[in-house]
């Protein structure tokens, strides 16, 4: 089915609603399925603000601009709780090949069939960072710190680095076959992608890093505070 309109004619209102309702559908008849909804144009955060906005019948742009009153607030608080169960992705997709990977806080790390639109592998992993793909792994900065790095075939663990448990490591960016991130207390550390160790780490600020991100071969860094940094890696 292709749905095709001008900007601003509902094309997405109606896709959401559509993956929403179907969602639902599969839950309330416990059936072992899952709709996956992908988008080039608007973040999960995005989205999940206006499923909310359609499910609770508060306007998007008076939630955006937070002028809700009580009433709102509990509709919004029950909707979301309706969502929450619905939703099974927390990071932002990465495809690879034929597969399309994603994460979740609940604990898992699923690889969807892009052809056949749906779940074809997935193993126990709880990250809100999106994975990062490697040239044959795929590896997740989990929840409680540790680096794992799974076979993009068949998720079987590769190797975990468990140097960073309660160090609330950032998102993870690949850089030359390395993994890259920054911690809690304004480091970025760099892990040898084939085996999971420690090759480097710099302190670049006095505060948490949020998130990495490499354009060619700099990478900018972004700390608690807004403050931007840019390095480059040497080896």
């Amino acid at each position: 089915v292709i749905i095709a309109g001008r900007p601003s004619m509902g094309k997405t209102a109606l896709a959401t609603n559509i993956a929403f309702n179907a969602a639902k559908k599969i839950q309330d008849e416990g059936k072992k399925s899952t709709v996956a909804f992908f988008s080039l144009e608007m973040s999960s955060e995005q989205l999940a603000t206006r499923i909310l906005a359609e499910r609770s019948k508060i306007s998007g742009d008076k939630m955006r601009k937070a002028e809700l009153n009580k009433t709102d607030f509990n509709k919004i608080a029950k909707r979301s709780s309706e969502l929450e169960n619905l939703i099974d992705s927390d990071s932002t997709p990465v495809i690879e090949g034929p597969l399309v990977f994603a994460t979740n806080y609940q604990g898992s790390l699923t690889g969807f069939s892009i052809q056949e639109g749906r779940p074809v592998l997935s193993i126990k992993s709880s990250s809100f960072h999106p994975p990062v793909i490697m040239s044959r792994n795929v590896v997740v900065i989990q929840d409680s710190g540790e680096v794992s790095s799974f076979s993009n075939q068949t998720l079987s663990l590769d190797w975990e680095n468990t140097d960073y448990l309660r160090r609330k490591p950032s998102n993870a960016v690949d850089y030359q076959g390395n993994i890259v991130f920054g911690d809690v207390e304004g480091f970025v550390h760099v892990i040898d992608g084939s085996n999971g160790n420690t090759i480097g780490r710099m302190k670049v600020s006095s505060n948490p890093i949020k998130n990495l991100v490499k354009r060619g071969n700099e990478i900018y860094i972004l700390d608690s505070e807004l403050k931007l940094f840019v390095i480059c890696l040497l080896y």
